[in-house]
């Protein structure tokens, strides 16, 4: 009996398009075209814009190590900090003149990163400035600790490595 009335029911509703397009029809195109927008709107592409403003007369050595990033436009300005405050670039670089020669003296020089804090682009590029230069602050230490004939295992005393575990399923 009640599988004779929902039989009756749905082909009913089945015949009349109003409820076809507005049951089936619309909810679907709508979810479709969420996911594009949303799609659209996360993949902004932030690395083909990150853009850079460096005084002309920082360390070229730095200036160097952006330059070979493909994801980033250095822009050289006599105040990169206006460069970003006028939206020319994302992120302002302040790397002193004798970077080079503090760095084989075996000191720290210091590199300043600015940053629009009302751009999320902005600090995405800082964050990946950081990463190039986080990178080849490495490749320093391990150089210096070669010249110092010190086993580079003393810097990093253990290693962290993720796996997958697969949880195998036992018959009964």
């Amino acid at each position: 009996m009640i599988w004779h009335i929902y039989k009756k029911e749905l082909i009913d509703c089945l015949r009349d398009r109003k409820t076809i397009i507005f049951s089936v029809l619309i909810p679907i195109l709508l979810n479709v075209g969420i996911i594009f927008f949303a799609d659209k709107m996360m993949d902004s592409d932030q690395t083909d814009s990150m853009s850079v403003a460096v005084t002309k007369d920082s360390d070229a050595s730095v200036i160097d190590w952006l330059k070979n990033d493909e994801n980033i436009k250095v822009i050289e300005s006599r105040n990169p900090l206006s460069a970003v405050e006028q939206g020319k670039a994302l992120a302002a670089l302040k790397v002193p003149d004798d970077f080079s020669s503090e760095v084989r003296k075996m000191k720290s020089p210091e590199v300043t990163v600015y940053t629009d804090s009302a751009s999320m682009n902005s600090g995405a590029t800082a964050d990946y400035i950081q990463n190039i230069l986080n990178k080849h602050r490495e490749a320093i230490v391990s150089e210096r600790l070669d010249q110092l004939n010190v086993n580079s295992q003393t810097m990093a005393p253990f290693n962290v490595v993720e796996k997958e575990y697969l949880k195998k399923m036992m018959a009964l």
